[in-house]
């Protein structure tokens, strides 16, 4: 049986540096679960912050188009219960995406944000406990998980207009 989970909560704070430019920091925790076909449980937790840019159109309009630029960083643990004992690693995480999306007013204040990933470069360390050998990969993707989730929505509030 091949069974899992992922979760993710990215609460972000940002501003507005002119009416087309917007840079924040988001606040990421996520977490994963898998068992695979022989029973072995994967498990996966990361926590970091992520650097963004948009650039958005059409200042003044209530739907704007943009486009962005995300620097995530992430550290977290993978276990591995085989069942008859587990493995442990560190991992952590290094990325640089683009993205594109808008944002829609759906009240002066309040704006309903969806974001598409769409070229990225994402490097992972993987580092067992014990002294294990490292691992590390590195992707370089067009529209492909390595970006995390392929489409994001979200709400944002503006505090000062």
């Amino acid at each position: 049986m091949n069974d899992g989970n992922n979760w993710q909560f990215s609460p972000e704070v940002g501003t507005w540096l002119t009416d087309n430019i917007q840079l924040g920091l988001g606040v990421t925790l996520a977490g994963s679960s898998f068992t695979d076909i022989d029973n072995d449980e994967t498990t996966s937790t990361l926590g970091g912050v992520t650097l963004y840019g948009r650039y958005f159109f059409h200042p003044g309009q209530v739907f704007r188009p943009f486009v962005g630029l995300n620097v995530p960083v992430l550290v977290g643990t993978r276990k591995v219960d085989f069942g008859q004992g587990e493995t442990k690693s560190d991992l952590s995480s290094f990325g640089v995406n683009l993205n594109a999306g808008f944002g829609y007013a759906i009240a002066p204040r309040w704006t309903v944000f969806g974001s598409l990933g769409v070229l990225g470069f994402n490097s992972t360390t993987e580092k067992p406990d014990g002294g294990g050998e490292e691992i590390k990969t590195n992707d370089f993707d067009f529209l492909v998980n390595t970006l995390g989730n392929r489409f994001t929505i979200g709400f944002y509030y503006t505090f000062l207009q």
